[in-house]
């Protein structure tokens, strides 16, 4: 519980958690970690608006924790003009480096690990993605990623004609 004794500090953002797992009801942890916000949603509550497949490839999963991040950020609570996702097991030493590169890139409407290179599409994962938009694709590794409620309005737009996401690797960028 090390990483939540530490989002717990935060002080100038607002700190939700996401449950990926259903199997036990983890929002009781609101009591120790007063400054987070936990987060947990039946995965057929995603699949009914079509957020899901995110982690389709590498899980196994329709439903993973990214997909209920997503779902949320885009039509549960649209308040926040930028948004920072993390995985678990990213680390950062503190609020500040957020800060800081919040500071560096106001207005940027994606922040995420990919040079945005055109994809090689005979190479990686490509042929395992259906992906319903044209060309060009981008890849990168989406472990730690920022986007703007513009960003995430056109994921709700893309979901909403597609019913469906694709794989976040080459789905974000």
């Amino acid at each position: 519980m090390e990483y939540m004794d530490f989002l717990n500090k935060f002080q100038h953002y607002s700190i939700f958690v996401i449950i990926d797992d259903n199997s036990d009801d983890y929002t009781t942890l609101k009591n120790t970690y007063k400054n987070i916000c936990f987060i947990q949603m039946k995965n057929e509550l995603c699949l009914d608006f079509g957020f899901g497949n995110l982690n389709y490839i590498t899980l196994k999963k329709t439903v993973s924790g990214w997909d209920k991040a997503i779902f949320y950020f885009t039509i549960m609570n649209k308040k926040y003009e930028n948004v920072w996702f993390f995985e678990d097991d990213v680390y950062f030493n503190s609020e500040n480096t957020l800060l800081k590169i919040d500071e560096k890139y106001p207005n940027k409407d994606i922040l995420c690990n990919s040079s945005f290179e055109e994809a090689n599409l005979n190479e990686w994962l490509w042929n395992r993605i259906d992906i319903k938009i044209d060309p060009p694709y981008y890849c990168g590794m989406m472990c730690a990623i920022r986007l703007s409620k513009k960003y995430m309005h056109c994921i709700a737009n893309y979901v909403e004609k597609n019913n469906s996401m694709f794989f976040l690797e080459a789905f974000f960028p």
